[in-house]
């Protein structure tokens, strides 16, 4: 590829996915940018399988296709050091068993550059084997540029870093990387990305199929994603006491709120055999949860419920 500024790197972290890496490869190669503008950083994460082989016959009819391989590190570690050899301008996060609609990159990157946007947002697709496409309904109040604050406020975005372009320097200037080691890093990382951002856009186009399959470990409990999610509450509460001034601002709300609710999924793997105790959410700053305005009527009923006993809210998860 030629020595210049490209205007985007799309990073796909690569382990145990050959039976989808082909069809996510198509689908950002199916695009209506010139392939000089774009470059799609496959990031090899120790993976055991024939992914591999497969991405390497990409590699020999796209110049755009580059290949990182480093030791397993999980998701964090993969979308980290896509990032840190990254050329483009901007940067997309891909899970390599997703895939993005057809033509879609030059109505993306107009946008961005149009509005000098730190972070664009889009829209999504639920995608299953057995029924296809299926519209995921985001809540927003406007289509406008905002500051992070304004946007927290106004957009509910789902926690996934895949919903976004990212302009590079953004990320890097704020220091914005992937927790490694964790599950639901993206949790922890899309509300503090979102609220830091100058210029910030959602756009209500549906971009990107999210691969919704059976056995995916997002939807199994485990003892790791109880205590991974206590961390990613952790952060989350730290982030926004230490950010918000105003402590009864809507976006401060909606923070703690998402606090609240990684807290909540933490309990809900919780099965009393990990290194996790009650005690230990008993001890949490932010426990008992503050019920407030920004919550639904089934949140604060929930969350009263936890506060009122963490025994008994545990048999109703």
């Amino acid at each position: 590829m030629k020595c210049k500024m490209l205007k985007l790197s799309i990073i796909i972290p690569v382990y145990n996915v050959e039976r989808w890496i082909d069809r996510c490869l198509d689908s950002l190669l199916s695009q209506d940018v010139e392939r000089s503008e774009y470059e799609i950083v496959v990031v090899d994460d120790e993976t055991p399988d024939n992914s591999m082989s497969i991405v390497e016959k990409y590699r020999e009819n796209n110049e755009n296709i580059r290949v990182v391989t480093q030791k397993n590190k999980g998701l964090s570690g993969a979308r980290n050091a896509g990032l840190e050899v990254a050329k483009g301008e901007y940067v997309w996060f891909v899970d390599s068993d997703d895939f993005i609609e057809p033509n879609v990159l030059s109505r993306l990157l107009e946008t961005v550059y149009k509005f000098n946007l730190d972070v664009l947002c889009f829209n999504l697709n639920i995608y299953k084997e057995e029924t296809g496409k299926e519209k995921y309904p985001i809540s927003f109040e406007t289509e406008e540029v905002l500051d992070g604050v304004g946007f927290i406020e106004k957009v509910d975005m789902p926690p996934a870093a895949w919903v976004a372009l990212y302009r590079r320097e953004f990320l890097e200037a704020n220091s914005l990387f992937f927790k490694e080691g964790i599950l639901h890093e993206d949790q922890e990382f899309t509300p503090r990305a979102y609220y830091l951002a100058s210029r910030i856009k959602f756009e209500n186009i549906f971009v990107y199929n999210y691969f919704q399959r059976e056995g995916s470990i997002m939807k199994s409990k485990s003892a790791k994603k109880c205590r991974d999610l206590l961390i990613v509450a952790d952060s989350l509460n730290d982030f926004a006491e230490g950010r918000c001034a105003d402590k009864k601002s809507v976006a401060y709300l909606k923070l703690k709120n998402k606090v609240a609710f990684a807290l909540s999924q933490s309990l809900k793997n919780y099965e009393g055999q990990s290194d996790v105790c009650l005690d230990d959410y008993k001890a949490r700053a932010y426990y008992p949860v503050k019920i407030n305005s920004q919550m639904s009527r089934i949140d604060k009923v929930k969350y009263m419920l936890m506060n009122l006993s963490l025994k008994l809210y545990l048999k109703f998860v």
